[in-house]
């Protein structure tokens, strides 16, 4: 078996702002002894210091996708890096939003998030003055997930991050289940369906591509990866 999870949504809650998601010790707990005895990657829109801070200390016995397939990393050290063109001026785009309360602008390698959970505002014009600095600073990829536009300035996306795990480790797809709750692991799903391994989504409403089956909400995940701990214990 391999185990393929996203973070945010998926493992742990969504939190207000990112650096909140921390988590907890019983579920890092089953994770790592699952790692332990089968192969398991985590797959994260966010960069490698952002994870750690919300994770803790990773083991080497689990892999680590960061910044949507942008770099992967085991035991600390970065096994693999995707090339990023023309990174644009952040700071202009911090400036402008400086003045709008519970925006939250994650920089990471490879894009940016601007984060409006928190916002009470109009959304339509914090996600008009996204599109104002990403049409003058274009992307390669958009994506308007919960709560957050993020823009991609590589070309990757989760899914092939996913297969350039899979060529530097040589695991078998057919063995891979991924786990994942929003729209950036959709990419994901789909290179999982068309490689032979399984894709479960991770909310109340199945999502426009093709998956194996649904957990409601993040406790469902634990209590699954519960069950994949004690099947480890006992084969």
């Amino acid at each position: 078996m391999i185990l393929l999870l996203d973070y945010d949504g998926t493992i742990v809650p969504i939190a207000e702002k990112p650096e909140l998601a921390r988590i907890d010790a019983e579920t890092k707990r089953i994770i790592e002894y699952i790692s332990e005895n089968c192969k398991l990657a985590i797959v994260t829109g966010r960069d490698y210091k952002s994870f750690k801070n919300v994770f803790g200390d990773i083991k080497d016995t689990i892999y680590l996708i960061t910044s949507h397939g942008v770099e992967i990393f085991r035991n600390s050290i970065k096994i693999f890096e995707e090339r990023i063109d023309n990174p644009p001026p952040l700071e202009e785009l911090k400036k402008e939003i400086s003045q709008f309360e519970g925006i939250n602008i994650e920089d990471k390698r490879g894009g940016f998030a601007l984060h409006y959970r928190r916002f009470k505002g109009d959304v339509e014009r914090i996600k008009r003055i996204f599109y104002e600095f990403v049409n003058k600073y274009p992307p390669r990829k958009i994506i308007e997930g919960k709560k957050v536009y993020e823009a991609l300035y590589s070309d990757t996306n989760k899914g092939k991050g996913i297969i350039n795990l899979f060529n530097v480790t040589g695991w078998n797809p057919l063995e891979a289940i991924y786990v994942g709750d929003d729209t950036t692991d959709f990419d994901a799903f789909k290179t999982i369906k068309r490689l032979g391994g399984k894709a479960y989504y991770v909310g109340e409403n199945k999502p426009p591509v093709e998956i194996d089956g649904i957990f409601k909400n993040t406790e469902e995940v634990r209590l699954w990866l519960l069950k994949i701990m004690d099947e480890c214990r006992n084969p």
